[in-house]
């Protein structure tokens, strides 16, 4: 008998070493207790015949329902039998997930389906992905829906849309949005709605202190920047991004925005962000800070955005940042807020920062990343790691949850199943201690997420996410093929200074453990070799050609991927040419099928906004 897989994986199985002949048809009674999932239900398994409980002519087969008070909130019993299949839950979240489970043994049965018994819970209380809806990227309402069913059936909770600048569409500001540039107030209360209906929360994550970069660009809000002149990183100067906690119109400015989210979103969690506040203490209170160090003015500031919150029933959450130069003050800040301590390379010192929240009493989640963004086609091992090691920490200290961060930096240029991976992955180990395997997740990932009758996307997902290892050195976040968009089409002697200078720049945010691990990397860098990965790219193309999903998200998938890793091709000749000059008369075709098949792809998941701004950075290497 060859055994089920899942994803994640339950808790408990027991085969009986029986089996189940299929229906052709599933069905299943709802008790009217569980009305309440028929909506998520009917998403989850569009097939499914759902009848009432206690319908005369009773189907032998059906699936059955019983409450069982001793069950966990979101725990449930299956039994798969030679008659039929019963669950046992004790919450409607708990019955979901157990028909989210049998789902997935019905998704890969052929006939007959093994028996067996799965007492199941989840390891952890909030299992939640961060979207980027922001940095290029405003996915369209039909795109945010998909996402939210694919969550769902990986038992994720909690869905976190990261705003910055004006992509949303504030009511108090009219005048800086356009519908077809942001998500509007009706779209996220449908939104709302729809992720309700499967037991998601849906959570906003509105920028409080750092990354206001935009919103300082506003000539009524200039004044409010903490250093109007900016900041200088080892001889850059970057544009101011942080507000001025001192200043009453700073407060009042978040105020405002608060307001018109609430106005969207349901009671419950709200994310203020307050990481990377940059320019704290370098400008305006400069001197309050010499004075007293800026704890006092830190912890006012936080005090009056939790009370935003709190007097209309939200928890605030935050990220940890500025505790890593104010270490005591966590444990002034108000009890209920929810901590969240983020790090997206493999050699992050996670535990060592888990132990710290928790040793602080306070409520806390980590995050890991996607490794997504700034690569194309992922940073495979990176990934794996990361997550892996997140999720130890975050069980063996108690945390509350995990989130994991779905990023949109460099124009949010990777596609959308680029971080399937990464969801399902950290969907895996959020669920159960144990996680899973790389062999496990590609199997996962064909039959749950790509829907690939092939066996092969699973496994090119996480290949084709290997690409970075193939190049001369590592750097956070990204590939080196994203270079010539960051820097244009310099001279050799222009690139190597500036990667010299990107590689050392770690330093400015990275902990030592990250610090040491790139810097040596770059130490250590190999010679560039363009033939070596052309062939990785062409391997890669093969092989998705062999491919077969079921429906047009998976066909759209594969086109996505395939033009990630024709722009792969494409940025490994424009640096041969920069590091070799060694021009590829190929380029300009290439160039052209990429843009134009890129464009189709953005609008099929996407808002305009964001889509000519990306192309632009092609366009300025191309000319």
């Amino acid at each position: 008998m060859k055994e089920m897989i899942f994803l994640p994986k339950p808790e408990s199985i027991v085969y009986s070493g029986e089996n189940f002949s299929v229906p052709d048809t599933w069905s299943a009674y709802l008790p009217q207790k569980l009305e309440g999932m028929r909506s998520g239900l009917k998403r989850l398994w569009p097939e499914l015949v759902i009848m009432p409980d206690g319908q005369e002519g009773e189907k032998a087969d059906a699936v059955s329902f019983c409450m069982e008070e001793s069950l966990p909130e979101e725990g449930y019993r299956l039994e798969i039998t030679k008659k039929g299949s019963k669950i046992g839950y004790r919450t409607l979240k708990g019955a979901y997930y157990a028909m989210a489970t049998l789902h997935q043994a019905v998704l890969q049965s052929d006939g007959m389906l093994p028996c067996c018994r799965i007492v199941d819970q989840p390891a952890l209380k909030l299992r939640g992905v961060l979207v980027d809806i922001s940095r290029g990227k405003v996915p369209a309402l039909k795109t945010l829906k998909r996402l939210t069913d694919l969550l769902a059936s990986l038992k994720y909770n909690h869905l976190e849309l990261y705003i910055e600048g004006f992509s949303y569409g504030y009511p108090s500001h009219p005048h800086i949005w356009r519908e077809d540039t942001c998500l509007l107030p009706d779209e996220i209360r449908e939104l709302t709605s729809y992720c309700q209906e499967c037991f998601v929360d849906l959570v906003p994550q509105q920028n409080s202190l750092g990354h206001m970069a935009a919103w300082l660009t506003l000539p009524e809000y200039k004044g409010l920047a903490e250093a109007e002149e900016g900041l200088t990183v080892k001889g850059i100067k970057f544009p101011p991004t942080t507000l001025n906690a001192s200043d009453p119109g700073s407060l009042d400015l978040i105020r405002r925005l608060f307001d018109d989210l609430k106005d969207s979103f349901q009671p419950g969690l709200f994310h203020v962000g307050l990481d990377e506040a940059f320019e704290f203490g370098k400008g305006k209170n400069q001197a309050l800070l010499e004075k007293d160090g800026g704890e006092r003015l830190l912890l006012s500031y936080i005090e009056a955005l939790h009370k935003l919150l709190g007097d209309e029933g939200y928890r605030m959450m935050m990220w940890d940042d500025l505790f890593a130069k104010y270490p005591q003050m966590i444990r002034r800040i108000p009890e209920d807020i929810l901590i969240v301590n983020w790090g997206y390379d493999r050699e992050y010192p996670v535990e060592q920062k888990a132990q710290y929240l928790k040793e602080s009493g306070r409520c806390f989640c980590l995050s890991p990343g996607t490794s997504s963004w700034s690569s194309f086609t992922g940073l495979t091992d990176n990934m794996l790691e990361n997550v892996r090691r997140t999720a130890v920490a975050a069980h063996r200290y108690g945390a509350e949850g995990m989130l994991l961060t779905d990023w949109g930096d460099m124009n949010h240029l990777q596609y959308q199943p680029v971080s399937y991976p990464g969801l399902a992955y950290a969907a895996a180990w959020a669920w159960n201690r144990e996680g899973m395997n790389e062999e496990e997740l590609a199997d996962a990932l064909n039959v749950f997420v790509f829907a690939d009758v092939s066996g092969t996307m699973g496994q090119l997902a996480l290949k084709a996410g290997r690409f970075y290892l193939q190049e001369e050195f590592r750097l956070p976040c990204r590939s080196l093929a994203c270079l010539p968009l960051m820097f244009g089409k310099t001279t050799k002697q222009e690139y190597e200074e500036k990667v010299k200078w990107l590689a050392e720049s770690v330093t400015f945010f990275s902990p030592p453990e990250v610090c040491r691990a790139y810097l040596e990397s770059y130490e250590k860098r190999q010679t560039f070799q363009p033939k070596k990965l052309y062939a990785f790219v062409q391997s890669c193309l093969s092989q998705l050609d062999s491919v077969r999903p079921q429906g047009t998200e998976g066909e759209t998938a594969v086109r996505e991927y395939r033009n990630a890793l024709k722009m792969l091709l494409y940025l490994t000749q424009v640096r041969e040419e920069i590091i070799e000059g060694r021009e590829n008369v190929e380029d300009k075709r290439l160039y052209a099928e990429i843009m134009r098949e890129h464009e189709s792809l953005w609008m099929e998941r996407n808002k305009r906004s964001g889509l000519k701004e990306g192309m632009r950075m092609f366009e300025r290497i191309h000319e």
